[in-house]
């Protein structure tokens, strides 16, 4: 095991992770992330369903419905916990008890695929367009022409004068 900067312990080099909630946007963001990374990824949540579920078992992401304490037969190497879940769900009791390693999806991605970048996080609940033009003085004050992962392909440009 090593330890991150932050204290958090984590088995040496790319594992096998369940993830407690994976059909919700950010941890299935979080599954389609560790699994291009080279880790084996698995999860569970309540509901399992198109379009989240079809798209990471596109990705070879074994899900299961519920969240049985029979899942720690699977025996991952990390557990990582959802903020869909909390004290008194089976499986994480389960893990609690037997104290199996375990981290929020934010610190995992703070501590492993983030630890060595420099990151500007933007969030909220407007539209894209907002959040880019909230973005604009930051690009054009750093040379910055584009922002990812979540807008791979933006980059600033002048709009065309009509007509042209």
């Amino acid at each position: 095991m090593t330890r991150s900067r932050r204290g958090a312990l984590y088995p040496p080099g790319p594992v096998h992770i369940h993830i407690l909630g994976i059909c919700g946007t950010f941890m299935g963001g979080i599954a389609a992330i560790a699994r291009t990374a080279g880790y084996r990824v698995t999860g569970c949540d309540a509901d399992v369903y198109p379009p989240m579920s079809t798209q990471l078992l596109a990705q070879g992401i074994e899900l299961t419905e519920g969240y049985g304490a029979d899942q720690l037969a699977l025996k991952p190497d990390l557990w990582l916990i959802g903020n869909v879940v909390s004290r008194g769900n089976p499986l994480v009791e389960a893990i609690l008890n037997q104290g199996h390693a375990y981290v929020s999806g934010p610190q995992w991605l703070a501590d492993t695929i983030l630890a060595d970048k420099r990151v500007l996080a933007v969030a909220g609940t407007q539209t894209p367009s907002w959040r880019i033009k909230g973005c604009s003085p930051w690009q054009e004050h750093t040379g910055k022409q584009r922002f990812h992962p979540c807008w791979p392909g933006f980059s600033r440009t002048p709009a065309s004068p009509p007509g042209s």
